[in-house]
């Protein structure tokens, strides 16, 4: 084949990749006002263990802050760190805080209380909603192996997420750290 007629060819084959998407150039976000649904529909709808070993909690409250401005997405881990200790970390504040088991207990208490694993499995997520109802996210690991993992829209004034975020709260305090407190529970 002569080279010429190989380029174009060639020049073709890559056009047309690129228009269809065949190089995986796309983005996973959807137009806004799109949903993006992932969800897996076998993930277990009941969970037997409630012997907590990771905990990430992501979401966003309509609760005013004293010193947190506007209405920032808290994401709340406990994890082991190299030494095997549990620590309570939060990324939007940069706070964290030794954990325990009596930490993971009040979570799962919540869990329990709104039945959050009815919600194992789904990801399903609306494109360009105002901030505070971007994603809320939790993903829990058992002893047992078992998982609860699910991303939404999130809600500012979900009642679980007020309660978690409260525990969260809370357990900072008690470490000294009141900063996630409202002003008149602070002082």
């Amino acid at each position: 084949m002569a080279p010429k007629k190989m380029i174009r060819i060639l020049t073709v084959m890559i056009c047309a990749f690129t228009v269809f998407g065949l190089f995986g150039c796309g983005n996973n976000e959807a137009p806004s006002g799109g949903t993006i649904d992932k969800t897996d529909y076998n993930a277990p709808k009941e969970i037997k263990s409630k012997d907590i070993t990771y905990l990430w909690v992501t979401f966003c409250i309509a609760q005013e802050l004293p010193e947190i401005e506007g209405t920032p997405q808290f994401s709340f881990r406990v994890k082991e760190d190299d030494n095997g200790n549990l620590i309570l970390t939060e990324d939007a504040v940069g706070a964290n805080a030794p954990a325990d088991k009596k930490l993971f207990k009040s979570v799962q208490k919540i869990i329990d209380e709104y039945d959050l694993v009815s919600q194992n499995g789904v990801y399903r997520k609306t494109a360009g909603l105002a901030p505070e109802c971007q994603g809320c996210s939790i993903n829990v690991n058992y002893a047992s192996g078992e998982n609860l993992s699910f991303t939404t829209n999130n809600n500012p004034y979900e009642e679980w997420e007020m309660k978690m975020y409260n525990v969260f709260a809370q357990w900072f305090a008690d470490k000294g750290n009141k900063k996630f407190l409202p002003e008149e529970t602070a002082e």
